[in-house]
């Protein structure tokens, strides 16, 4: 039979029907190869168990070599650990203290503490009613010109009583 009329009769691609054709001219088997498919899963109860007691006896070891000592894959080793609900850790980089840098951190600390018990009050970022609703104050009670000072300390005091 011709490679088209079997690609038309079953719906494939030439190469496809040409490859079954050789396989079978050379004598070599067309059914599954060993270890494939679902039927042939690794992760049984058992194996699962047997990796969490691994996991839980060195948790620091590294699912390839974890793999590498079952004698599985490591994608079966990942996907397994996710079966089993459990993160991978990732090293993460981080600043290391010494001693030194511990009393560098202890003594700026308390250089700002002492700053902030003296400054504190007129920074802006450590008190926004200075300067956030001052000058509303500002611009309502000086919108027209006074006379004296205590004429601008009671438009202020009377602005101030209209906010609260």
């Amino acid at each position: 039979m011709d490679f088209r009329k079997i690609a038309e009769l079953i719906p494939c691609s030439l190469g496809l029907v040409s490859n079954v054709k050789k396989l079978k001219d050379e004598g070599q088997d067309l059914g599954r190869k060993p270890c494939s498919g679902g039927h042939n899963k690794k992760r049984t109860a058992e194996f699962l168990a047997d990796l969490s007691d691994t996991i839980a006896a060195s948790p620091t070891t590294s699912m390839r070599k974890q793999a590498k000592n079952l004698g599985v894959s490591k994608d079966t080793i990942r996907n397994a650990v996710q079966d089993l609900g459990l993160v991978s850790y990732v090293r993460r980089r981080r600043q290391l203290l010494s001693d030194a840098s511990k009393e560098t951190r202890v003594i700026k600390g308390k250089k700002l503490l002492t700053w902030m018990k003296h400054n504190g009050s007129t920074s802006p970022d450590c008190n926004p009613l200075d300067y956030g609703i001052w000058g509303v104050v500002e611009r309502k009670a000086c919108s027209i010109p006074h006379a004296s000072v205590d004429a601008l300390k009671a438009a202020v005091e009377k602005e101030w009583a209209e906010m609260s």
